[in-house]
């Protein structure tokens, strides 16, 4: 699926979290324009540490600028709606019959966007004896699946509020770090994610 990025229409909501959305889409079609798209990536088979590293810098802008928006948005109606049901939910996944993934047919992917950041790996001490190839490489399929999971949030966000919403019914404390705020290297994305961060703060002031 081609998805014009900068010509999508400003979904109905907020106008913070619009005005950011909005930013996350100009710098997202940026990034695929300097770098690479999902599918392009994942024809690549692997690729290089190095270059995933400065891909991720620029990336990891827009994950964080959508997952305010989300959270911005769907702790708005989350009291209004009931609890998710987790087991459900998990049995509706089992019984969904999964297409083998095909790196040419993106309808087969299945990407996930992940409203929290991994938790880094704990460093453990490399023997010194032994020095990091720089030209090691990694799939690429885990990272072109994680562009395709932003680049559906984007087009159309609606889908993503309403299920977040219904975890945010079980507590917010886990997106605690959204209200928080730090500069990053690029900074014309520092207005959009100091905005974003101010407005989810009030969020867990009063969560009544």
């Amino acid at each position: 699926m081609l998805i014009d990025i900068f010509n999508l229409p400003v979904p109905n909501i907020g106008r913070a979290a619009a005005d950011g959305l909005v930013h996350a889409r100009d710098l997202l079609g940026y990034i695929f324009g300097r770098f690479f798209t999902p599918m392009a990536i994942a024809g690549e088979i692997v690729i290089s540490n190095e270059r995933r590293s400065e891909f991720l810098r620029w990336f990891r802008i827009v994950e964080e600028m959508v997952r305010r928006v989300l959270f911005i948005e769907a702790s708005a109606i989350a009291t209004s709606l009931p609890a998710a049901s987790l087991s459900r939910a998990r049995s509706a996944r089992a019984r969904r019959s999964m297409p083998a993934f095909d790196r040419e047919d993106i309808q087969t992917w299945r990407p996930i966007f992940h409203m929290t950041p991994p938790m880094p790996r704990p460093s453990q001490p490399k023997p010194q004896h032994i020095r990091r190839d720089r030209c090691a490489v990694r799939p690429s399929r885990p990272l072109a699946l994680r562009m395709q999971a932003v680049l559906q949030v984007v087009y159309d966000p609606h889908p993503f509020i309403q299920r977040l919403a219904r975890r945010l019914r079980g507590g917010l404390e886990r997106f605690a770090k959204l209200a928080t705020f730090t500069p990053c290297f690029y900074g014309l994305a520092t207005p959009t994610l100091r905005d974003l961060s101010a407005e989810c703060a009030p969020r867990f002031t009063d969560s009544s």
